[in-house]
């Protein structure tokens, strides 16, 4: 697992500063994403939650088709972390926990202009909201003042 970790960072690299690695990823951007989330699932490493999230900002078009999925793998793995033994006493899991919060909210930011999928992803949101509710974690007011029309920020 360390390998495919730092081959996620390097990808991430590699789209950043390499147009023609850009293109050639583009067709292959589903089963992309669908192994970094496995990878996170994996382990738990809170680096590859800015891999995707950078990913999804550079193939937002391709991550259309995948954005409910995506979100959906991103909730379980919230709840997974949120749930797991060392959660209160490990630093580590509450910034993979708002790393988890950030990526979404990216997907939530990206795709707004889909309106079929964002009333889709407001659903599994319900769901990640629910979870903080029950299982507060610090840091989680910045997240909810983005909520349109809650908080400060509406």
């Amino acid at each position: 697992m360390p390998v495919k970790v730092e081959a996620a960072i390097a990808l991430q690299t590699l789209v950043s500063n390499q147009e023609q690695a850009k293109v050639y990823i583009r067709p292959f951007i589903r089963p992309v994403m669908q192994e970094l989330l496995h990878v996170i699932k994996e382990t738990e490493n809170d680096d590859l939650t800015s891999v995707i999230q950078k990913m999804i900002c550079e193939y937002n078009e391709e991550v259309a088709i995948i954005a409910i999925d995506m979100t959906q793998n991103l909730a379980e793995i919230f709840s997974k972390v949120l749930q797991s033994d060392e959660y209160e006493e490990s630093e580590d899991k509450t910034v993979m926990a708002l790393g988890i919060l950030s990526t979404i909210d990216t997907i939530l930011t990206v795709m707004e202009d889909h309106k079929e999928i964002t009333q889709q992803l407001e659903g599994i949101c319900l769901q990640v909201i629910g979870l903080v509710l029950q299982k507060p974690i610090i840091g989680t007011v910045l997240y909810c003042r983005k909520i349109p029309g809650k908080g400060s920020g509406g």
